[in-house]
């Protein structure tokens, strides 16, 4: 199944309880709309769409989210981002530096004070530039089996949200320590 934060209702009555308001609300999404659709047509089974902007939260689905039964997707479904996070994090970093709001010399810890401590990390010496480059030496959790996405650690904690990391008492930092000493290139 595709997430991508918006979707289709089947019907009026969904789309009032997808948006949270008339079905009229889901107005202005046609282009979402129509990358749905295209999804489902080039061999998606299902898709998840959810956009917030200054008029509130639109959800929407189309297609079926289980194969065996035909359950259509539900607005209020959960899904994980992942790695597709990455690009639209470094492009919000980069429009924040050409503002003049932030510079990618800032060290980790001067936006996520005491978030990045132990095992041999530390945010202070980290540079933004470095995270965007993986030269800052923080471990990639996904070389850890355990962490990885059938791995135990990863099913328990999966729907867990996270307010620290790479702290000692983390789920799988007992074994993950920084992989080197930041660096610039």
């Amino acid at each position: 199944m595709a997430a991508v934060g918006a979707g289709v209702p089947s019907t009026a009555g969904d789309a009032a309880a997808a948006t949270g308001g008339s079905a009229a609300s889901g107005a202005g999404h046609e282009q979402t709309r129509a990358a749905m659709e295209f999804a489902l047509r080039s061999g998606v089974p299902g898709v998840i769409v959810r956009a917030r902007d200054a008029h509130g939260v639109w959800r929407a689905t189309a297609g079926v989210a289980d194969l065996r039964t035909g359950r259509p997707p539900r607005p209020v479904n959960r899904f994980r981002v992942g790695s597709i996070s990455k690009p639209f994090i470094a492009t919000v970093l980069l429009q924040l530096e050409a503002e003049g709001r932030l510079s990618l010399a800032d060290s980790v810890e001067t936006w996520l004070p005491g978030l990045v401590r132990g095992r041999g990390n530390d945010g202070r010496t980290i540079t933004l530039r470095q995270l965007l480059n993986h030269t800052g030496g923080v471990a990639d959790y996904t070389d850890d089996p355990d962490l990885h996405l059938l791995g135990k650690t990863f099913l328990d904690h999966r729907y867990d949200t996270w307010t620290r990391i790479l702290q000692h008492d983390s789920p799988g930092d007992a074994h993950r320590p920084a992989t080197h000493a930041p660096r610039t290139a």
